[in-house]
């Protein structure tokens, strides 16, 4: 899961001094794609909102980590020539022959096995072990071949190898410690230099074993850029392309003549995480308070109707846990307002006013208003305050081993952003930024 605290401005807004966002100020159009790339370039810059904390996949899970290393390293699926389970408790993966890491070694089976196995090690506190909870055994069947045999049968097993669960580095280079600054991996690009609090350049892998799929660019610069720096530099050419945070940054870069904004369908939420032991302890107030929202005002206030509200929990339904799906945000019936007042009455009373994160910014302003209406019309007492907050407006993408998955309350849907400088194309508008060498398919544009 990806998830991280939210206190975002309209930036275009702020920054052209021109007042509120007005809703349906914009078309939301999505692309699948973007046009492929016309041939070869020397380099392009990139954006990413912070500078990584470290590029050992099993610290990432958030953009600015997997951004750069999806294409520095490999997944297991993407390495083999053939899968195959020959029954419900076994999965093989037979590898490509010839494949070379950044240092040089060939990729072989005892490769494989060593990054899974550290990839299921709780001990080393990755967030990807969990995803090997079923797995009893991980070994090497050949000199190409990997063998998992599991305790009973996991259908998410093999989409977590394709993220980063299944990432593969060479042996030699998992031997020499965590790779924290440093890759051992296989993908069309390798890590040239990190020059803290500057930038990370990433260079073409000649050695690449995928010819048909090498790098377009020779090199990669990201540099680490947010709010007013990341559009200015956006809009000065001086940083080419980036994935946007939040899909209102876009109100500014629209009059942008260096370059186009893209939407694609995302799969992050914006979401309200209430704190474990906090005011909303009792899932009959979080379930409440979810009824109660006002999710399409806070996709045009807060988003400037350029996101996605999402389902409310249906009024009639026992299910404790909220609903993360999207679709069309329906008026407040009496009848979801009456059981969310009816589930404050049976819940403890609050001794003290729930307490909602202080935030800078339009979106978390616009977002906390609402949620002191939802709070008023069902009698719950609430408040913005600092410290330690019973609510968080966060972002992420939830799956279903996460406890975030019945613990959030959703509010909207965020699409995929993308900004790309003329000069460059070929980046998927899609979340598959996060696990594919994505930069690979960057190069010049027909412009």
């Amino acid at each position: 899961m990806t998830f991280r605290p939210v206190a975002l401005a309209l930036l275009g807004v702020l920054l052209a001094g021109c007042g509120a966002v007005t809703p349906g100020l914009v078309q939301l159009r999505y692309s699948t794609e973007t046009p492929a790339a016309a041939g070869d370039i020397a380099g392009f810059s990139w954006a990413i909102r912070r500078e990584p904390r470290s590029l050992d996949w099993l610290r990432g899970g958030e953009p600015p980590e997997d951004t750069v290393t999806a294409n520095l390293c490999e997944r297991l699926p993407g390495l083999a020539t053939e899968i195959a389970t020959p029954d419900p408790l076994t999965l093989i993966y037979r590898l490509r022959d010839g494949i070379l890491f950044h240092d040089g070694r060939r990729l072989t089976a005892a490769d494989a096995v060593a990054s899974l196995r550290r990839s299921a090690d709780r001990g080393l506190g990755g967030a990807q072990a969990h995803r090997f909870d079923k797995v009893a055994s991980i070994s090497a069947t050949g000199p190409l071949e990997v063998t998992l045999r599991l305790r009973q049968p996991d259908p998410l097993l093999a989409h977590a190898l394709a993220g980063n669960a299944g990432v593969v580095a060479s042996l030699r280079s998992l031997a020499a410690g965590a790779p924290s600054t440093s890759d051992g991996c296989s993908g069309p690009f390798r890590l040239a230099e990190w020059v803290p609090g500057s930038h990370i350049l990433l260079t073409r892998f000649d050695g690449y074993w995928n010819q048909a799929e090498r790098a377009r660019a020779g090199s990669v610069r990201f540099t680490f850029a947010d709010g007013p720096a990341l559009i200015n530099g956006l809009l000065d050419s001086s940083i080419e392309g980036s994935y946007l945070a939040s899909p209102t940054a876009m109100v500014r870069l629209t009059r942008s003549i260096t370059g186009r904004v893209y939407f694609g369908q995302g799969d992050t939420l914006a979401a309200l995480d209430p704190r474990p032991g906090g005011a909303l302890a009792d899932p009959r107030l979080s379930r409440a308070l979810s009824l109660a929202l006002d999710r399409e005002a806070i996709a045009r206030a807060a988003y400037a109707g350029l996101v996605q509200p999402t389902e409310p929990p249906a009024a009639d339904s026992d299910a404790e846990g909220t609903i993360l799906a999207a679709g069309a945000s329906p008026q407040l019936p009496r009848s979801a307002l009456d059981q969310a007042r009816q589930l404050v009455a049976e819940a403890e009373p609050l001794r003290q006013d729930l307490v909602l994160q202080a935030g800078s910014g339009l979106e978390a302003t616009a977002v906390a208003h609402e949620v002191l209406a939802a709070c008023a019309r069902i009698g719950l007492p609430a408040r913005i305050g600092e410290g330690r907050a019973d609510l968080t407006l966060v972002t992420g993408a939830p799956t279903l081993a996460d406890p975030a998955w019945t613990r959030w309350i959703p509010l909207v849907q965020l699409p995929n952003t993308l900004y790309l400088n003329h000069r460059i194309t070929g980046a998927p508008t899609g979340p598959s930024y996060l696990n594919h060498p994505w930069a690979a398919k960057v190069g010049r544009s027909k412009h």
